[in-house]
């Protein structure tokens, strides 16, 4: 899913996806106490799936390795910003920080 939707070239309808199938599967999964290292990882995996399809949506360009087939482009008057990811008990929060100068890349 991830190689698929969320991998080289992303579009938003693919990442809503990814993160619509993510978070079926993060209901039955990441609330659970699990006793084994390969259930952590499934849960390690999970999270990361639903943070990175989560930045790759809000981020509406193209930037590096980040390549929007929706949004070509990139747009330093909009998106010259860090990625800031919260997770709250709803899901994860996604918000934009201001970079201060080009040594904070």
């Amino acid at each position: 899913l991830m190689w698929r939707n969320v991998g080289i070239a992303r579009s938003g309808d693919r990442l809503i996806e990814t993160l619509e199938i993510s978070q079926v599967w993060a209901k039955y999964v990441l609330d659970k106490l699990l006793d084994h290292q390969s259930e952590w990882e499934v849960q390690n995996m999970l999270t990361l799936a639903l943070l990175t399809a989560s930045s790759a949506l809000f981020r509406e360009e193209s930037r590096g390795v980040h390549f929007r087939s929706d949004f070509p482009e990139a747009d330093d008057s909009k998106w010259f910003v860090h990625i800031s990811i919260t997770r709250t008990p709803d899901g994860v929060n996604v918000a934009s920080v201001p970079v201060e100068s080009e040594d904070d890349c």
